[in-house]
């Protein structure tokens, strides 16, 4: 029989700490089930164990690239979404997949149709289209949605190369709704927020209320997001106590005392430089303590490039849609880093959590009156706690054999009837909608316990067709991947 093929990377190569073998019994299998929504509705423990460091550090650096579009009630098609990951005038963006760790994708006005947008929870059945639209692009570049959050048209997606699966914890979404007082959900804040090694970070995606008078009530509903919207799960529970948020979306500021007219003439015929002055978010940051919107402790790399909004749909003229509605920078990206996380003088290795790499505004796709706008984010974490707690032992793998799935789990991990054991192809698109075949795994196992897990697949449990493929165990009690195998082949059965 030909032997086991195993891709040259493993996500569990990068560490050395031996784990501790723990003995799997056997449980029931689960055969294959498309209706993944019974794997969601299983508890979700509010008391998840936290992982501790080791006394070492270990920095290593983690590419993100952040999106923001708001795409107008509009339909991307496939080659609208390849689009947004071209180079473009401003943004050089060549050797985006390779260079990139994670992908954060936030959209706004991302509505189905008329009756979406009177709905107050999108999506109510079945799959959202715009998320499968961008896992399905990106899974063909190595990356894995992580999760994705929706208010209404507020759509957030977060994807991550599919090494780094396992080295992700306390994921967790939330939203708050700004609209009507807050009744309504047409405006508000979508956010996913996750710890990377020691590193806690949030992204929140912001729709706000729009026109140059409403400044006030933009800078209050943005204050409100930052100090209520909570998480439930896990800490830190509020956004501000993360150690770092990054925050983007339409938020909608505009240029002060500037009309339509007066603003297309001054970048005809001077350029965008000396509108920059007169942009309400920098003038907000500017007052400082005083101003209501908690801005001032926000950063933002300077943009170099044209006001991204507002356009006449599938041109690049500027359009005030018959309502005077000027051009403006609102499409933003800002981050906030928590004191703790800033360099001290006294730090013996002092760092800098987050650093900037570019920013800029992509000319294609034109099918919205706004252009989206990207930037490059690389953010120092600590790895030296980022190990992954389950580790597969893999075997050779036959069509139409049995197989045996084999994993040590390392001390203090807890395991629970409710964690799972999926099969995947080597390019999922999602751990919760790719599964070729899951089962759970046995009730028995926990902390100090010292057992070996293996489990028997039937051979008609193994898929028929010959190929690449991932075993992953995914954590109730975590709520992430807590082990990832390396990729490995499934081969035809020798002619005897």
């Amino acid at each position: 029989m030909a032997s086991i093929d195993v891709d040259s990377y493993s996500p569990c190569d990068t560490f050395t700490d031996t784990p501790v073998s723990v003995q799997l019994s056997s449980t029931a299998d689960q055969t294959l089930n498309n209706d993944s929504d019974q794997l969601s509705k299983k508890k979700i423990s509010q008391d998840r164990p936290k992982i501790e460091c080791s006394p070492r550090i270990n920095y290593s650096d983690f590419t993100v690239h952040v999106l923001t579009w708001n795409i107008a009630s509009t339909t991307p098609s496939p080659a609208d979404i390849e689009s947004l990951f071209l180079p473009q005038e401003s943004l050089m963006l060549e050797g985006l997949f390779n260079n990139t760790d994670i992908i954060v994708v936030g959209l706004q006005e991302a509505y189905q149709s008329v009756q979406d947008a009177m709905t107050t929870n999108l999506p109510l059945i079945g799959r959202d289209p715009l998320v499968d639209l961008f896992s399905d692009f990106l899974a063909l570049k190595g990356f894995a949605r992580l999760s994705s959050s929706r208010l209404l048209g507020i759509l957030t997606m977060v994807f991550i190369k599919r090494p780094l699966l396992c080295y992700i914890r306390n994921l967790e979404t939330s939203t708050y709704k700004t609209g009507l007082n807050g009744i309504f959900g047409n405006k508000g804040a979508s956010s996913i927020r996750f710890s990377l090694g020691d590193l806690s970070v949030c992204f929140t995606n912001c729709h706000l209320i729009p026109h140059p008078e409403n400044n006030d009530r933009r800078a209050t509903e943005l204050r409100d997001i930052l100090e209520k919207q909570v998480f439930s799960y896990s800490q830190p529970s509020k956004l501000l106590e993360h150690d770092l948020v990054i925050l983007f979306g339409d938020l909608n500021f505009r240029l002060d005392g500037h009309e339509f007219h007066e603003v297309v003439t001054t970048l005809t015929h001077h350029g965008y430089q000396g509108l920059v002055q007169y942009d309400q978010l920098i003038l907000e940051q500017q007052k400082g303590n005083k101003s209501a919107s908690n801005l001032y402790s926000f950063m933002e790399m300077p943009f170099d490039f044209q006001p991204s909004y507002k356009y006449e749909p599938g041109t690049d003229r500027y359009d005030d849609g018959g309502k005077g509605r000027a051009p403006a920078w609102t499409d933003r990206i800002l981050w906030r880093p928590h004191d703790r996380r800033l360099p001290q003088i006294t730090d013996s290795e002092p760092r800098a959590v987050i650093h900037s790499k570019y920013y800029g505004m992509h000319t294609q796709p034109r099918i919205s009156d706004h252009k989206a706008v990207s930037g490059g984010l690389v953010l120092s974490v600590d790895i030296s706690c980022i190990v992954p707690l389950v580790i597969f032992r893999l075997n050779e793998w036959v069509v139409g054999c049995e197989a045996e799935v084999s994993f040590d789990v390392m001390a203090r991990t807890q395991v629970s009837i409710f964690d799972w054991i999926g099969l995947y192809p080597c390019d999922f698109s999602s751990v919760e909608r790719d599964y070729i075949y899951y089962t759970y795994s046995p009730a028995k196992g926990g902390e100090g316990e010292d057992k070996v897990y293996h489990k028997t697949l039937t051979a008609g449990q193994v898929p028929a067709t010959p190929g690449r493929y991932v075993l992953v165990y995914k954590s109730n009690q975590y709520n992430c991947v807590l082990g990832m195998s390396p990729v490995f082949r499934i081969t035809e059965r020798e002619n005897s």
